[in-house]
């Protein structure tokens, strides 16, 4: 029996949350049944990319559109679909996914997937961003045979009215048996020579402005000011670092805020934070924030957020990030006056109820892989 051939169309595979969400999946998935390609526009080299080959998967690196040249761009990736012998097109790239459903098409993909991770649109609203959204919009509704979304906000925002009767939500898969395999922080903890006395913040997130950097550095400015003990972790990378880091050290900060990179044992830092602080501009259902509740962090989270993001056992304040930083800072100082409990057990619990777990991942997307009544 031949193996069927999934092709996964993304940015890159680096570590943002639509990309961890597939490796989580992807390390699980029927290698015996199911043949992956991670299709992707970067000629560098990507994070996951080494772990992908060594599990067996392939990458493909394409060439980027050109201004101008749509139906050619949409007949180079409809050649290469029809090069690649693909069953399955999974499309992570949001607005830029109603190109890749047109060549699937074109190229006879029966099983034709967009798949929205973010609201992130929400403060472009010029008249060439709401021409273009709905040209391509039009062009992922005529071709793609399942929308999916990571939230009902996130299919709204990226299929409009359709998401209510074409859509479907999978949740972003979390490695559950990663969390339960954590019991203590305290090598960190020695690492970073962090006291008992200090509050450990944490963020984790791209250095990009959605993700509001800029907004923790006057948290940790005002937490200073105020003589509380901390440290905030800073945990990714991206354009916007060194920036951030040169207005760290002008604003006095180098001894609380902690840059480390991109790490590969996220879930570590996460286990050693008393309170996880997101305070973005927007986001669809960011995987960071249902880790840090899995991990029973206390979990200050801006109410551009999806409020799909909170798993109910309360441990998610929702602020807002359009005002002053005081309503963030008073939370914190106030959270930090008693002991920090983490019951972790309870947030394990609240994620397999609320079916993050890889199993449940995988098996709807078998299901669709598979063509389970998309209508071709």
């Amino acid at each position: 029996m031949s193996k069927i051939k999934v092709l996964e169309f993304v940015g890159s595979m680096n570590c943002g949350g639509a990309e961890t969400m597939l490796m989580n999946i992807f390390r699980k998935f029927d290698k015996e049944k199911y043949e992956f390609t991670f299709m992707v526009n970067i000629q560098e080299k990507g994070w996951y990319d080494d772990e992908i080959l060594a599990l067996g998967g392939k990458i493909v690196r394409i060439n980027k559109i050109q201004n101008g040249r749509l139906n050619q761009y949409i007949n180079y990736l409809a050649n290469l679909f029809i090069e690649g012998n693909y069953d399955v097109v999974h499309a992570h790239t949001f607005l830029h996914s109603g190109f890749v459903m047109k060549a699937a098409k074109k190229a006879g993909i029966k099983v034709r997937i967009t798949h929205s991770h973010s609201a992130m649109d929400h403060f472009e609203k010029s008249m060439k961003y709401k021409f273009k959204k709905k040209y391509l919009q039009n062009l992922i509704l005529k071709n793609a045979n399942y929308l999916l979304a990571c939230s009902t906000e996130a299919g709204e925002c990226l299929f409009g009215k359709q998401f209510q009767t074409r859509g479907r939500i999978v949740k972003n898969s979390i490695r559950i048996d990663e969390i339960e395999k954590i019991t203590d922080s305290k090598n960190l903890k020695d690492e970073y020579n962090i006291q008992e006395s200090e509050l450990i913040l944490g963020h984790i997130g791209r250095f990009v402005e959605i993700k509001n950097h800029q907004f923790l550095l006057e948290i940790a400015k005002t937490l200073k000011e105020k003589n509380i003990c901390f440290k905030m972790f800073l945990i990714g990378n991206g354009g916007l670092f060194e920036k951030v880091q040169e207005q760290c050290n002008q604003l006095g900060l180098k001894d609380n805020i902690i840059f480390t990179g991109i790490r590969d044992n996220v879930y570590e830092y996460i286990n050693m934070f008393d309170i996880f602080l997101l305070p973005s501009l927007y986001e669809g259902l960011p995987l960071t924030a249902i880790e840090a509740q899995g991990f029973g962090v206390k979990s200050l989270i801006s109410d551009k957020v999806s409020k799909e993001v909170d798993l109910h056992i309360d441990l998610v304040k929702f602020l807002p990030v359009d005002e002053k930083v005081e309503i963030w800072t008073e939370e914190i100082i106030e959270q930090s006056k008693n002991k920090i409990y983490k019951n972790k057990e309870q947030g394990i619990s609240a994620l397999k109820r609320e079916g993050y777990g890889v199993e449940s991942t995988i098996e709807a997307l078998t299901n669709i892989y598979n063509g389970d009544g998309g209508k071709f």
